[in-house]
């Protein structure tokens, strides 16, 4: 194969500008192709650990959030309230009442999950500063806790189906304006991250989705991805995330 400097030898300052110009943008678009867009591909389905029952628990550290988060919207779509009795777990649904306690101090405390979180080595929760203030880690800012189960809630896988993600609410508006002028009711969710997300359903399987939806002439349907739902809990808090209390999968 000709090396490319020797190609351009032979060509006029022209060609030779245009040569350097056209690779220029090949490697652009390489690495365009590597910046996420906000919009995830398609999901695979993920099977879902069973939920812990009553008495189930877990001992590791706590920590606590507070501003700027207060007023924000929490992974459940509840309103964050640092002044209620609150707490994120990474995968305990959402509505589980818990015991906490400080195993330093010996303070227990009954909480609602409401949120996910933390995602730090070793810490099992982040609760709300109201919370971190009655069990005594507000000024050592974390603590070791032991969790337990006083009332699960059972959960009922359903799907989403996610048309975009945007750091801009107006791109968000945007697109959730297309989507419904297409027939296609939407939501947006602003969660804890900051993102604004559009989607649709919930749905209790992919099979369910609108035929429509596959065939819109929007353009979105190119930036859809399914995203799987578990509906915490089946009986309907408020705030959920996909929708009004007591909304079920669509059959």
């Amino acid at each position: 194969m000709v090396d490319a400097a020797k190609r351009e030898e032979g060509m006029g300052p022209e060609r030779r500008s245009a040569a350097a110009w056209a690779r220029g943008a090949l490697v652009l678009a390489a690495l365009l192709l590597t910046v996420p867009t906000g919009c995830a591909r398609l999901a695979t389905p993920i099977a879902t650990a069973p939920s812990p029952g009553e008495g189930w628990t877990e001992e590791g550290v706590a920590s606590w959030y507070g501003d700027p988060y207060h007023g924000r919207a929490t992974a459940s779509g509840e309103t964050y309230d640092m002044e209620a009795l609150t707490t994120a777990h990474r995968t305990l649904p959402f509505g589980t009442i818990v015991l906490v306690e400080n195993l330093e101090s010996g303070e227990r405390i009954t909480l609602r999950i409401n949120d996910r979180g933390p995602f730090v080595r070793g810490r099992v929760l982040d609760v709300s500063r109201r919370s971190a203030r009655d069990l005594g880690m507000i000024g050592p800012g974390t603590a070791p806790v032991r969790i337990t189960v006083l009332t699960a809630t059972p959960e009922i896988d359903c799907w989403e189906v996610q048309a975009g993600a945007f750091e801009l609410r107006e791109n968000a508006d945007r697109l959730r304006a297309e989507l419904e002028a297409d027939g296609h009711p939407a939501r947006l969710l602003t969660a804890l991250d900051g993102l604004h997300r559009v989607r649709l359903g919930p749905f209790a399987s992919p099979a369910t989705w609108p035929t429509a939806w596959t065939a819109s002439s929007s353009g979105a349907r190119s930036r859809t991805s399914a995203v799987r739902a578990r509906r915490e809990p089946a009986r309907g808090a408020p705030g959920l995330p996909w929708g009004p209390p007591g909304l079920r999968c669509a059959a």
